[in-house]
């Protein structure tokens, strides 16, 4: 007898426990579908973020490989200055003067 109202509460407990996890799911599954173009917008706009990422360090690559030839052509000392780094410098005291 003992163990049969053992058995019955352990069963109740576990029917309870799983009308709250799938009560939890539902809930889930309903903040979902409702948000679910607002997740899409998100996405893509992370997407276009990294994309916009990549081609613009490629893009500044390129251009310091362009500048850096030019200026080995034009014979421009550098005095041992990375490209990024002289332009840096000629862009702070162009901007100050205005």
């Amino acid at each position: 007898m003992e163990g049969q109202v053992i058995e019955n509460a352990v069963q109740e407990t576990v029917q309870e426990t799983v009308d709250k996890v799938n009560s939890n799911w539902d809930q889930i599954k309903a903040y979902f579908n409702g948000h679910i173009p607002d997740l899409i917008s998100f996405g893509m706009k992370v997407v276009l973020s990294i994309v916009a990422f990549y081609v613009g360090t490629k893009l500044i690559k390129w251009l310091l490989k362009v500048a850096k030839s030019s200026m080995e052509k034009a014979g421009i000392d550098m005095g041992g200055c990375p490209v990024h780094l002289f332009f840096w410098k000629i862009f702070a005291v162009s901007d100050s003067d205005f």
